[in-house]
């Protein structure tokens, strides 16, 4: 698992341990011990240290493995010129190949890429069964119609996030046609909410908001006026994020040359307004801590991608009714984040949200 100290990498590393894999969990630099120490409990578990995802030699590493699951992906935060732009965007592209070489060098035939929802047009049309092709990629109506000239046009993180996960995506779907000996995965989630991982708070033993990634929006309402809440109300839970990616362990391999990609949300929507009530009535503990009700966003109805359940549940096997229920989600997420914030009042540190997503 590449990644497996962030937000959806250790709650894949957590959940394949608990179901008996043997899992090595590449990370870099300080991420090596607080991984070892995160997941010290199972023996199944190995660190690998990397140096450079992007040109690091790791491949031996990875000689008997079974599968690859790649999360890692390159961080935006705040404003960006031309050049960074396209850093970002040629380091994710750049990034996903070299793991994707690395583990075709290795005999690595199984590959699951974490995605983003945000590589889909919005309410658009997707392609029988799930499966895509990267031929005609610019007139391709499954992929948003962000292009490279746009992002490098834009000091937006988010346009510069919506090219840099298009472009990455389709330069993975590029390799899995050259070569088709690997089964390669594309799972693409909306925004993910929902608990930590187990074991999160050893991987920031110091105050460190942004590595909620966008559970952040869960904690950001107990930060009352300053609460912040995501542009779309499209959303999926991280354990059946989580179980996604598992279950395409197991999936069947394309009967195209290529590979399979999936945008994966809840059937339903967020409702920030509902998780402010539910939060009120079954948390009472942080009733003073949360925003007015009105600050919550009102989602259009069908505000977000269409999404191909039936795809979803013949290949990889997850039903529709299956999904977490929003309750749960705000609950159990909330109760994580809240624990990783007590860990850090304990050792003394004093524990100040930002205004705004933290960079």
């Amino acid at each position: 698992v590449t990644g497996a100290s962030g937000y959806l990498g250790s709650y894949i590393t957590y959940q394949l341990l608990e179901q008996g894999f043997k899992v090595k969990g590449f990370a870099r630099g300080e991420k090596v011990s607080l991984l070892k120490k995160a997941f010290s409990k199972y023996p199944g578990f190995e660190v690998i240290e990397i140096t450079d995802i992007f040109t690091g030699d790791f491949g031996h590493f990875m000689k008997g493995l079974d599968a690859v699951i790649h999360c890692a992906a390159p961080m935006i935060a705040g404003k960006a010129d031309p050049d960074a732009a396209l850093k970002v965007i040629n380091g994710a592209i750049d990034g996903s190949l070299h793991v994707l070489q690395q583990a075709s060098d290795a005999g690595v035939h199984k590959v699951v890429v974490t995605g983003s929802a945000a590589s889909f047009p919005m309410n658009g049309p997707f392609s029988p069964n799930g499966m895509f092709h990267s031929h005609n990629r610019e007139k391709n109506p499954y992929w948003s119609d962000i292009t490279l000239d746009m992002a490098k046009q834009s000091d937006n993180p988010g346009v510069i996030y919506l090219a840099q996960k298009k472009f990455s995506e389709l330069a993975v779907v590029d390799f899995a046609d050259k070569h088709p000996e690997m089964d390669v995965t594309i799972i693409c989630p909306s925004y993910i909410f929902g608990p930590v991982a187990p074991g999160f708070a050893e991987l920031t033993p110091t105050v460190n908001f942004r590595a909620f990634s966008s559970a952040f929006f869960l904690y950001s309402l107990v930060n009352g006026s300053n609460a912040i809440y995501p542009f779309a109300g499209s959303y999926c839970d991280i354990r059946d994020v989580t179980r996604v990616h598992i279950l395409a362990l197991d999936a069947p391999p394309s009967s195209v040359v290529g590979c399979k990609r999936f945008a994966i949300r809840h059937p339903e929507q967020s409702d920030f307004r509902e998780a402010i009530h539910i939060l009120m009535k079954e948390r009472p503990q942080v009733k003073d801590r949360l925003p007015e009700l009105s600050s919550a966003p009102e989602w259009p109805e069908n505000n977000g991608h269409i999404v191909d359940y039936e795809s979803i549940e013949k290949v990889l096997l997850l039903k529709k009714d299956s999904f977490k229920s929003w309750r749960e989600t705000v609950l159990d997420g909330l109760d994580s984040v809240l624990a990783v914030e007590n860990s850090w009042k304990a050792k003394g540190l004093e524990v100040v949200a930002p205004v705004g997503m933290p960079h």
